[in-house]
């Protein structure tokens, strides 16, 4: 497989559009293929891709879809010759792990809108959503 010249590090992104367009705006000069590690849903990358598309029509994205767990493992098992450019909508113990194993390496997107709460502390993978957990009690449910 041809090195891509976005391979000189891997971005790790969990993030919106407007962070996936930062955070390559910076090769978008540069034409090639981009090899994209993605768990997310099919409508959400079709969006992100076309979206980036858009935006850089001389980068041709390949995705490889998996779930969180095979996509740890392949980015793991592939260290020493990494094939994706990005690893995309992976949980963040999936990015800790990559992150305490030396799969990744930082990046600083120029212009991020990401909130610092959304950032690792030392930048390698910006994430995109909080999980708001909540329990509710009905008060007034008769028991049959």
């Amino acid at each position: 497989m041809a090195k891509s010249p976005f391979s000189t590090g891997r971005t790790v992104l969990a993030g919106a559009i407007i962070t996936a367009l930062a955070t390559f705006g910076a090769v978008a000069a540069q034409a090639g293929d981009l090899v994209l590690y993605t768990a997310s849903n099919d409508k959400i990358e079709k969006d992100i891709v076309e979206a980036f598309k858009k935006a850089h029509p001389d980068i041709n994205v390949s995705s490889v879809k998996m779930s969180t767990g095979p996509i740890t493992e392949k980015a793991i098992a592939e260290m020493s010759n990494p094939q994706a450019d990005v690893i995309w909508m992976v949980n963040n113990f999936a990015l800790d792990k990559l992150k305490e194993v030396g799969a990744l390496q930082p990046y600083a997107p120029q212009k991020s809108v990401v909130d610092e709460a959304f950032v690792d502390p030392d930048g390698f993978w910006y994430g995109h959503n909080g999980t708001i957990m909540a329990m509710a009690v009905n008060t007034k449910l008769e028991r049959i």
